[in-house]
């Protein structure tokens, strides 16, 4: 009984290894020409410290229309009672009327850590939204 105990809480706890994908996608609201901007995926644990970074995407001068396409993938949630990806994504971005650069954080939300593909649309108002970094 003992035995049968652990085994089923090994499988209740134990990570989930698949490949799931998420792809993201839509306007940058921004009145500026041109601004600079890089997209961060996150993928949150329990512990902020030990958030795991999806993609880090480099550094893009955008012009009008102002549009972002971000991918990433994760293999497994960790120790996750829940069973769920917390998908969140942060831009650091310039679209401010000083030209000093901002940390936006939006929240993509929870997926079921067996979904396979996401594919979500988005538009995002970016001008002066953020933390000062």
């Amino acid at each position: 009984m003992i035995c049968s105990l652990f085994l089923i809480s090994l499988l209740l706890v134990s990570p989930i290894s698949g490949k799931s994908k998420f792809h993201f996608y839509g306007n940058l609201g921004c009145p500026l020409d041109c601004f600079t901007y890089h997209v961060e995926v996150w993928e949150e644990d329990f512990f902020e410290k030990s958030d795991d970074l999806l993609t880090n995407q480099t550094e893009t001068c955008s012009f009008r229309p102002h549009k972002y396409q971000v991918s990433a993938e994760d293999t497994d949630d960790g120790l996750d009672f829940l069973r769920k990806f917390e998908i969140y994504m942060v831009i650091y971005h310039n679209c401010t009327r000083t030209g000093n650069m901002k940390k936006f954080r939006h929240d993509w939300g929870n997926y079921n850590i067996d979904v396979h593909e996401v594919n979500e649309w988005k538009d995002l108002d970016l001008c002066d939204q953020g933390e000062d970094v």
